[in-house]
């Protein structure tokens, strides 16, 4: 799946979050958005995912321009998945029913396929001996697991991911990352907000850096990443670096 935003302009009470951004994601590869908070990043990513609308601009899918209309976005919306920086599971379902019961409701999957189809994925994301502990019973990196299991169940043409480190301490952190890991090493689509600069320059793919809601430098991940050519990121790494 190719989507490219063309001069997308968001407001919030007349502040401007996105000021005539232009990006390209490219087919079968991981995108990393990245910046300081508060430059866009998260809204971007709501704006390529179809879950919000710009006040100016547009989105185009696979060289289609995506609806306004809100219903003619739900085939575009099943077609691909969104894990957010909290893991939104349903407390009161337990993490099989969490990553079932969608399968059923809203892709009109037969129960016991939706119930194996959870097991296999909860096995593969080394959480099976979790399968029928509830959100509360489970740790923040094991939750984040389940939802990025849930979001992986539709086979989705693209995953999107906002921060889905950003609450976890560096242990948990980790194990979140070894699963996203898992999702790249079997050439699944990514567009992931992080902060994560060392994950993003070691897995590859493309890096597109915002500064007050505008794109300030692009580019291969590897290669803009450790050789920036604007202050403004050099200066973003460094402070990353840090931390």
């Amino acid at each position: 799946m190719r989507i490219e935003a063309k001069d997308i302009c968001v407001e919030y009470q007349s502040q401007k979050v996105l000021d005539h951004v232009d990006v390209e994601i490219l087919e079968n590869t991981i995108t990393w958005i990245i910046g300081a908070s508060g430059s866009g990043k998260s809204t971007l990513m709501r704006i390529l995912a179809g879950l919000e609308l710009p006040a100016c601009g547009k989105l185009l899918v696979d060289g289609k321009l995506l609806s306004q209309n809100e219903k003619e976005r739900i085939p575009f919306r099943k077609s691909i998945s969104v894990v957010f920086q909290q893991s939104n599971l349903f407390n009161h379902l337990t993490a099989v029913d969490n990553i079932a019961l969608p399968l059923e409701v809203v892709h009109g999957w037969e129960k016991k396929e939706a119930a194996d189809k959870a097991l296999s994925l909860l096995r593969e994301f080394d959480l099976d001996s979790h399968g029928q502990k509830y959100p509360s019973q489970l740790s923040g990196g094991q939750q984040q697991r389940v939802a990025i299991a849930r979001a992986l169940s539709t086979d989705p043409r693209i995953i999107f991911l906002d921060e889905p480190t950003s609450a976890l301490d560096q242990e948990r952190s980790v194990e979140v990352l070894d699963a996203i890991q898992k999702l790249h090493m079997q050439g699944i689509p990514m567009v992931f907000v992080t902060h994560e600069l060392r994950f993003a320059k070691s897995i590859g793919g493309n890096v597109i850096f915002l500064k007050d809601g505008k794109v300030n430098e692009s580019g291969p991940s590897q290669k803009t990443l450790q050789s920036p050519e604007t202050s403004d990121l050099k200066n973003f790494i460094r402070f990353v670096d840090k931390y």
